[in-house]
């Protein structure tokens, strides 16, 4: 009976595991998960360390068809996320973005920004009940603004210090990011 009960417990294993890679109803939802649970607290660069970000000039195209150029932001502390309806990391993060914004609105000037159609990006806020400010890009981003991974999110100080680069899924509502805002605002 043990020697059965050892075959069966790993073909279910095996079967759940496959049905995990495989089924993409359920794949993206677990893949979401696991990403919240590793997310880590976001690190700055060190001050001495930081790019000065020179060239502003970024045009950007809000879900109610307003555009907005970051040139209007300059003397603002500034988070950009890059993101995708599609990326299992970039969802994962938005929940904690949304408590940050709740809070930050006022004193942070918030951009993510999505390649996907506007429709699509309005579909997803709507699904997940997101009251952020997403923006389609209008222009070609900054050189010092570039990215290569999603999701990818800059935080800039109020003289344009490059204060954080992540890539990857992070935990952008934790105390000690909360801190680093409060030192930049």
């Amino acid at each position: 009976m043990k020697k059965y009960w050892k075959k069966y417990k790993n073909l279910l294993f095996y079967g759940i595991l496959l049905t995990i890679l495989f089924v993409p109803a359920i794949r993206f939802p677990v893949q979401v998960f696991l990403q919240n649970l590793l997310s880590f607290s976001p690190s700055s660069i060190a001050v001495e360390e930081r790019a000065v970000l020179m060239d502003y000039d970024y045009q950007l195209l809000d879900l109610s068809g307003k555009y907005f150029n970051l040139k209007a932001f300059q003397d603002q502390v500034i988070v950009i996320n890059y993101w995708a309806t599609w990326c299992p990391p970039c969802v994962a993060e938005m929940p904690a973005f949304q408590k940050l914004y709740n809070d930050y609105k006022d004193d942070v000037a918030f951009f993510f920004v999505s390649n996907d159609p506007l429709d699509k990006v309005t579909a997803f806020a709507n699904k997940k009940n997101l009251q952020l400010p997403f923006f389609q890009p209008q222009s070609n981003e900054p050189l010092d603004l570039r990215y290569t991974a999603l999701p990818t999110t800059f935080v800039l100080s109020k003289t344009g210090e490059i204060a954080v680069r992540t890539e990857g899924a992070a935990n952008w509502n934790s105390k000690s990011f909360r801190a680093l805002l409060d030192v930049l605002k």
